[in-house]
């Protein structure tokens, strides 16, 4: 969702984090091979590629499965969360959580 993208993004960059953002999966994935990204954040709910689909790719790529990856989507049920783990998130964060359980995945992935 652009809104949230937008709200997510500026909120990121609040705490001075250096943010990319992609408005699709294919175009994430590109943005990703292209950048090399310390952390990677993903909705499930996103058009062309789902973010299962993305997390899963990217994890098997032998140059980007060492990047963290959280899901932070609105899908919070206990099968979407072990579907996230099994595609290779290391975290799931159902959105209704909030920024700041978030931002502590975000923080804890970065120093691990």
């Amino acid at each position: 969702e652009p809104a949230v993208l937008k709200v997510m993004t500026k909120r990121l960059e609040q705490f001075e984090f250096d943010v990319l953002s992609a408005v699709d999966g294919e175009e994430a994935l590109v943005m990703i091979q292209h950048e090399r990204p310390d952390l990677v954040i993903l909705d499930v709910m996103m058009p062309k590629k789902n973010g299962y689909e993305v997390c899963s790719i990217l994890k098997r790529d032998e140059k980007l499965r060492m990047i963290p990856v959280i899901m932070f989507t609105a899908k919070a049920e206990k099968a979407d969360q072990v579907t996230g783990v099994m595609m290779g998130a290391d975290a799931y964060v159902p959105k209704d959580c909030g920024a700041q359980v978030l931002l502590q995945h975000i923080r804890s992935l970065l120093t691990a």
